[in-house]
């Protein structure tokens, strides 16, 4: 029911205007709003179908709001992980499809219909308990490089 709302381009911007940031709504070009076909497969092999997701112009540059629509009566513990697991794979589809270009922002937003009030963790880095400003540390810094084709042989040898 709630994508099928989504399709009504009217709720949807309606929607978005009422439910986003207002920083990041006076950023939208809402004249691009577009609902995608996309769906995706998760780990369990279920199709994620009734997430809803929106290319959007960010200022000038493409973007997505993608929002996942939890019909579930309980609070999902592990749905932070979800949720960027398949932002990941959106951010995938879209480099397969425009290798050429830069990969654009995703504003997630989980909706929730449960019963009971939503207590689960909403930042990724809460899931690593004691680790986690070195999961957060080492997560958001570049990847360590080490390129053997620039060591001599001698580095090799007395530093393996």
């Amino acid at each position: 029911l709630f994508r099928l709302a989504m399709q009504e381009p009217r709720i949807a911007k309606e929607f978005i205007l009422s439910r986003l940031p207002p920083e990041l709504v006076q950023r939208l070009r809402l004249d691009t709003l577009h609902l995608e076909k996309e769906t995706f497969i998760g780990s369990d092999y279920t199709v994620s179908s009734s997430d809803v997701i929106f290319s959007v112009r960010i200022n000038d540059a493409p973007g997505y709001i993608y929002l996942f629509f939890e019909a579930q009566s309980t609070v999902d513990p592990m749905m932070v992980f979800k949720v960027r697991i398949r932002t990941l794979r959106l951010l995938e589809s879209h480099y397969r499809q425009h290798p050429d270009q830069p990969l654009p922002p995703v504003w997630p937003m989980v909706i929730y219909a449960g019963n009971t009030l939503w207590n689960a963790p909403k930042d990724l880095f809460s899931l690593f308990g004691d680790d986690r400003d070195l999961a957060q540390a080492w997560f958001l810094m570049p990847y360590a490089l080490l390129e053997v084709n620039q060591l001599s042989d001698a580095d090799i040898q007395e530093h393996p």
